[in-house]
């Protein structure tokens, strides 16, 4: 709406589906899951009434289905969809199990999906998930039924080009955040020297068990930094795990979920922000968002991250898991003040040149703009 331009919003809760819904309502789902008839005409109906340029779809799995590209098709409105992980590959998003990097699905064989419950621990709904993948790709659903797709990172991009989606038919736009200065209507709190935050959830493959033994080689190699301190901001179900494992440590504190304003309040009052993730994010929002906050982040180089920081320019980036690396980049930072402003102030101008909303409207506008130039001159 800010650019001039009107969304009309077309919103189904596809999260709790498989695990409040009947058994008769979870098979029936998933008989439907292909292509599912409802959604399709509840789909097509909006359309018609709003008669949209463009349709811009982030997800669909399981109730809305790859109806809404057929819907779309058949009223010959391009339809866009935003890549946020890897369903078109993995049932469960990631190409991750047990905390593990997994590879054992292919796009023609990805029977392993059902038999170790990968979509969220469910039978039926892994099933639900083979079926529509199978048939998407067995009908050219993905390749040829999606006008263009938007991927947040290179990473992103090369993994669905593998899967068999045509490079030309991908656009690399990545994701972005609001100003935390914007947001605030006091002056930002001063950050304070030592201070260091994490925010994600409390999972193995988001590398907070890396961290917490980064720490504690910090904390053992300067017995005089009783100043330092680590913040660790997100729930998840290793949370109770990891607060028992640091209960030890007056240093380091878990706050568990909290709300965005009061989590926004704790990265502006750190001084370097950690993501050492395991796996190869899709993008990387919490680095864009501690960018924007001024902070010195210091990351995994892998995924989107490895995308977003210039190391040693506006960032560091460090090897995922290595525990050792992770200690060494944050008692460089911890002990020298003015590289860790430096290299914040650095981030905060790459986030307002590349990750400011205004920035990712620009690149979202041109692209549909264009598919309906495309669309206008056939």
């Amino acid at each position: 709406m800010a650019a001039g331009h009107e969304v009309f919003p077309f919103t189904i809760h596809n999260e709790t589906v498989f695990s409040r819904s009947t058994a008769l309502d979870k098979a029936m789902i998933a008989w439907r899951a292909p292509h599912n008839q409802t959604s399709y005409q509840s789909i097509l109906d909006f359309l018609k009434v709003v008669r949209p340029d463009i349709g811009h779809v982030h997800n669909w799995f399981p109730v809305i289905s790859p109806a809404v590209y057929t819907a779309h098709n058949s009223l010959g409105i391009p339809v866009v969809q935003t890549l946020h992980n890897y369903r078109l590959g993995c049932a469960s998003g990631t190409f991750r199990r047990n905390g593990k990097s997994c590879n054992l699905c292919t796009v023609k064989n990805n029977r392993a999906a059902v038999s170790k419950r990968c979509y969220r621990g469910s039978l039926v709904g892994s099933i639900a998930w083979k079926r529509m993948i199978d048939q998407g790709w067995k009908n050219d659903t993905f390749t040829t039924g999606v006008s263009h797709y938007i991927s947040p990172s290179r990473e992103v991009a090369d993994r669905h080009i593998e899967m068999g989606i045509p490079p030309e038919r991908i656009s690399i736009i990545p994701n972005a955040c609001e100003d935390p200065f914007e947001e605030r209507s006091t002056v930002p709190p001063k950050a304070l020297p030592g201070s260091v935050v994490f925010i994600g959830r409390m999972v193995a493959e988001k590398g907070v068990d890396t961290l917490l033994e980064a720490w504690k080689l910090v904390k053992q190699s300067n017995p005089d930094s009783d100043s330092w301190t680590l913040t660790l901001i997100g729930g998840g179900p290793e949370l109770e795990n990891y607060t028992a494992q640091s209960s030890g440590d007056p240093s380091i504190h878990f706050t568990g979920q909290l709300p965005r304003k009061e989590a926004l309040e704790k990265v502006l009052a750190a001084s370097i922000s950690v993501s050492p993730s395991k796996w190869a994010e899709p993008f990387g929002l919490g680095v864009i968002e501690s960018m924007a906050a001024e902070k010195a982040v210091i990351a995994s180089n892998l995924g989107g991250p490895s995308e977003i920081i210039t190391h040693d320019e506006d960032g560091l980036l460090i090897e995922p898991g290595s525990a050792i690396e992770l200690a060494d980049s944050l008692e460089c930072l911890l002990k020298d003040s003015k590289r860790t402003v430096q290299l914040g102030r650095a981030a905060r101008q790459k986030y307002r040149a590349i990750y400011q909303p205004s920035a990712h409207a620009h690149s979202l506008i041109g692209l549909f703009e264009s598919l309906n130039e495309s669309r206008i001159a056939v």
